[in-house]
């Protein structure tokens, strides 16, 4: 069972915890406090829609495209709601949100959608970002789901 957790706090990506992730209730592991959305609930429901015109304009301004696989997507999609209705901001589903001493929340990589790292070397590079969502229209040719 930790290692679900461990997958969780960790920066594993968010297909692999999006069936995890929607059972997830308040749990504390090592003084992290996770907290809970109702993600059937109207507001999570509302952030999504939000979340989704996001990526889609973020993909339109970078000329990037989804990547192939909806799992990531959708596992990638609805981390991105979570943590803006949690800590008011986009911030990378697949690295842990911390608190600051002054109470300030960030990610542990200071990941913002769409974070620096895939802008600058990730996507030139790989094809990808690390997340998966945002990837080269080549790169998403050679890789069909």
């Amino acid at each position: 069972k930790i290692s679900k957790l461990q997958g969780v706090v960790g920066p594993a990506r968010p297909c692999q915890i999006a069936g995890f992730a929607r059972n997830l209730r308040n749990i504390k592991i090592e003084g992290l406090d996770m907290q809970y959305v109702d993600m059937s609930s109207d507001e999570f429901l509302a952030e999504l829609e939000k979340t989704k015109k996001f990526t889609d304009k973020v993909c339109k301004q970078f000329g990037w495209v989804y990547n192939p696989n909806e799992e990531v997507n959708e596992g990638v999609t609805m981390g991105l709601a979570r943590n803006k209705m949690l800590y008011g901001k986009r911030w990378c589903p697949c690295f842990m949100v911390i608190e600051d001493a002054d109470g300030n929340h960030k990610s542990a990589d200071d990941r913002l959608c769409p974070c620096k790292p895939a802008i600058e070397k990730e996507i030139p590079e790989e094809g990808k970002c690390h997340c998966g969502i945002f990837c080269t229209p080549e790169y998403a040719a050679t890789h069909d789901h």
